[in-house]
């Protein structure tokens, strides 16, 4: 009975101290910021040790889920930023991070992986383990194989990318990913990849904030660092930037 008259005063007094503190241009304070799965190993680590040597006043709160969970969480102000992959032109305050081809994932030593490169009417028939519907992923690969005539067997919906990693490594079934999201496991020699073409299928990595509450001092500071260390992770190779056909 209480809550809904006291969370618009609570919100009230969560702008004020934002506003308080922005107004010593000193960026301190919480923020709530969710990243992929695939995005954040290389993220986190680096974001924190630029931000605890820059704003050591903010603190930060990780969710880590696939980009439609994290488009409702930012919707509803649950989180104040992300990181999210689009197939499609990107909108309201979106901000482009890069751009990165998709992969066939398989188990170590498989003959359909065994190439650098992969044609996507070959994963018809294949045994894959994708994220379910809605997930824009599965919307445009599906798209892509009735144009072909193909049919995408997917026998396994997982929305754990761990999961989805060991199911591949262990079951011999085949999931498609970006290069850094296997990046490790590659190295390790517990997958292998091939990048699928005719067509490429380019993800858009992007930033966004939530229009539920003004961008604080402290959100602007995240955002910021989030655009340097993505360039440093493409300029160095951690993320592997889309090639042409």
């Amino acid at each position: 009975v209480v809550h809904p008259r006291a969370r618009p005063l609570l919100d009230a007094a969560d702008e004020l101290g934002l506003d308080i503190r922005d107004s010593a241009n000193v960026p301190r304070g919480l923020v709530r910021l969710g990243l992929l799965p695939s995005a954040g190993r290389a993220l986190v680590s680096s974001l924190f040790e630029h931000l605890r040597d820059r704003s050591p006043g903010i603190r930060l709160h990780v969710v880590e889920a696939f980009t439609g969970m994290l488009d409702e969480y930012r919707n509803s102000g649950r989180i104040d930023i992300s990181t999210v992959t689009r197939y499609g032109p990107l909108e309201g305050r979106e901000e482009l991070l890069g751009s990165f081809d998709n992969y066939l994932v398989g188990p170590q030593g498989d003959n359909v992986t065994s190439g650098p490169t992969i044609e996507f009417r070959k994963l018809g028939g294949l045994p894959l383990v994708l994220p379910g519907l809605p997930s824009e992923l599965r919307v445009r690969l599906e798209q892509h194989a009735r144009k072909l005539g193909i049919h995408l067997d997917i026998v396994l919906e997982v929305e754990a990318l761990n999961v989805m990693k060991e199911v591949v490594s262990s079951s011999r079934i085949y999931t498609i990913l970006p290069s850094y999201a296997v990046s490790r496991e590659v190295g390790e020699k517990a997958l292998s990849i091939s990048r699928i073409v005719k067509p490429v299928i380019p993800r858009v990595m992007c930033l966004d904030v939530t229009s539920a509450r003004p961008m604080s001092l402290a959100t602007r500071e995240v955002a910021k660092g989030i655009r340097a260390i993505s360039k440093q992770l493409i300029a160095n190779g951690t993320w592997a930037r889309a090639v042409e056909a």
